[in-house]
């Protein structure tokens, strides 16, 4: 039994919840009765995180067994057909997605992770296939298109893009950050938004300079009253976390730190410092070998407001794989 640690930059005690294919936690829903556990999903990540657990096949009244099934092109649009009857389960699935869409506990979803390739769950390579059998083109699974359709801004990747250390990254920061903000919405008041967004600020920036700065015009003035203002805010939040980050980007807010320091610093440790920063922009070190050296400084040098920022911590650290 994996033991939840109520664990997050912001140091509040409520985990995020991350919706998640069910045979991906090792449940046997497969179409062969089997289950496809992801190690990083089941034993790392949900040490962190709630999980809301779906499958649309058995959600539909499948069973499990049953035969394999894949997507096709029709006159009337894409179809789920079983590969050895040729049933036709479109109808039968998409009531089961519309379903699950509109769960009223998806609302506190603040992202998923899908299980790759399926004609239900997969996000970019679910295979569609003509009458003779022939692979057409590649896209999201039947499922995945209405989550998306749904909650055009909510962080989705598979298991095995979560491989890759900067999708995982980005994935992560926009689902803790979701999280974060959603406590913010739970006791809203103007002190508790703009405090959020001084503490997200370099965060918010990795991702997106022209959105940071609107955010922060947005938040100077409350005239609108708040609630006006959050929905507003939560919405460009969620837009700009949406753009990856990318060394360039992590480049211009480490110097932007760095700057914090520059008075602080002899000229040898300034140095050494811009060093390990160009490192990381050239590809020689990781991102947390600049980010631990600020973070060192910052309490160090007792600078409350570097110290905050979320962007040097954006989830639990055990999760840098």
């Amino acid at each position: 039994m994996v033991q939840k640690r109520a664990c997050c930059a912001s140091g509040k005690h409520t985990l995020p919840r991350i919706g998640v294919s069910s045979c991906l936690l090792g449940n046997n829903v497969r179409y062969d009765r089997g289950h496809c556990r992801s190690k990083f999903i089941v034993e790392d990540l949900g040490s962190y995180v709630d999980f809301h657990v779906v499958c649309p096949e058995v959600e539909s009244g499948m069973s499990s067994p049953r035969e394999t099934m894949s997507l096709h092109e029709s006159p009337d649009g894409t179809r789920l057909l079983g590969n050895h009857t040729g049933n036709d389960y479109t109808e039968q699935l998409d009531k089961a997605v519309q379903r699950l869409v509109a769960d009223p506990r998806m609302l506190g979803i603040h992202g998923f992770v899908v299980k790759a390739k399926s004609p239900s769950c997969g996000l970019n390579r679910a295979t569609f296939t003509d009458a003779r059998g022939v692979t057409k083109r590649s896209s999201a699974g039947l499922f995945t298109q209405a989550l998306k359709a749904a909650y055009p801004h909510m962080p989705i990747e598979t298991e095995g893009r979560l491989n890759d250390a900067n999708l995982r990254y980005d994935f992560l920061t926009r689902v803790f950050a979701q999280s974060r903000l959603q406590q913010v919405e739970n006791n809203l008041s103007a002190a508790s938004l703009i405090e959020y967004h001084t503490q997200n600020k370099t965060l918010i920036r990795s991702h997106h300079e022209t959105l940071y700065r609107e955010l922060g015009r947005l938040i100077a003035d409350m005239t609108p009253g708040v609630d006006a203002v959050y929905d507003e805010y939560k919405a460009m939040h969620a837009e700009a976390l949406s753009y990856s980050s990318t060394s360039r980007k992590h480049h211009n807010v480490l110097m932007h730190l760095y700057g914090y320091f520059k008075k602080c610093l002899s000229e040898s440790a300034k140095s050494d410092l811009r060093d390990v920063i160009d490192k990381y922009r050239e590809g020689i070190v990781p991102l947390s070998v600049p980010v631990m050296m600020i973070r060192h400084l910052s309490k160090h040098f007792e600078d409350l407001y570097v110290e905050h920022q979320t962007y040097l911590q954006p989830f639990p650290v055990e999760l840098i794989k």
